[in-house]
């Protein structure tokens, strides 16, 4: 076997790998709101699933930077870096954020840690799930039309969701404080970890409407060559 088929082979498995636990966390989540379970009660039974998860989506940066996958290191790491923050220092940071919520919509939409699951876990089993495929040069049409347009609802959701649940953090962190570097120390370096989930929110305004355009731009570029595709055969 040539690198290039190890190579695949490796990046098939952890695509494959991904979407299975994904899928688990999505099981666990809904078996959760099934049987009546609270947000925390929820946010418990999945956090290790969560956690494992979205700490091994760093690997994707590292396949963009070194050339395994055709993605931007940049936007990857965009990405990946802003579910960590939320995973790592919002929600095991501050563990009272996993009870936050944000009513809108005339209280048809609830905006707290439950959302934020259900919009990456779906969006999560689609993506790793086209990825494997695509692989395996088995994609369907389906899926990537799924792929492209599944994002213009579940990303705003779990974006919106990602900042209440930062908000609560950030709230709770002023008024108690939080995980900061405090000065004067050996290293002659301070930290406040307020400042840090401020700036975290602030960001959005720039993170967001770039990478949300961004997959504008790339649905309409994908589809629209795969209609030109059909219509010629």
């Amino acid at each position: 076997m040539d690198a290039g088929m190890s190579m695949q082979t490796y990046v098939t498995w952890y695509n494959a790998w991904l979407a299975g636990a994904w899928t688990r966390i999505l099981y666990l989540l809904c078996t959760s709101i099934w049987n009546g379970r609270d947000r925390i009660e929820t946010y418990d039974g999945l956090r290790n699933e969560l956690l494992l998860a979205q700490t091994l989506a760093v690997l994707e940066v590292v396949h963009a930077a070194v050339g395994i996958v055709r993605s931007s290191a940049f936007l990857t790491a965009m990405q990946v870096a802003s579910r960590l923050m939320v995973v790592w220092a919002v929600l095991i940071c501050v563990p009272s954020s996993q009870n936050a919520e944000f009513v809108v919509v005339n209280g048809t939409l609830q905006l707290n840690v439950v959302s934020l699951l259900l919009a990456w876990s779906i969006t999560e089993i689609i993506r790793y799930t086209f990825y494997m495929l695509k692989e395996l040069d088995a994609l369907p049409y389906m899926l990537l039309w799924l792929r492209y347009t599944a994002f213009i609802f579940l990303y705003p959701v779990g974006v919106a969701s990602e900042l209440v649940l930062t908000w609560s953090a950030w709230n709770h962190a002023r008024k108690h404080g939080g995980p900061s570097i405090k000065m004067p120390n050996a290293w002659n370096f301070g930290l406040d970890y307020s400042t840090c989930l401020l700036a975290f929110m602030a960001a959005y305004l720039y993170g967001f409407p770039m990478l949300y355009m961004h997959m504008i731009r790339q649905r309409k570029k994908v589809l629209s060559s795969v209609s030109r595709s059909k219509h010629r055969s």
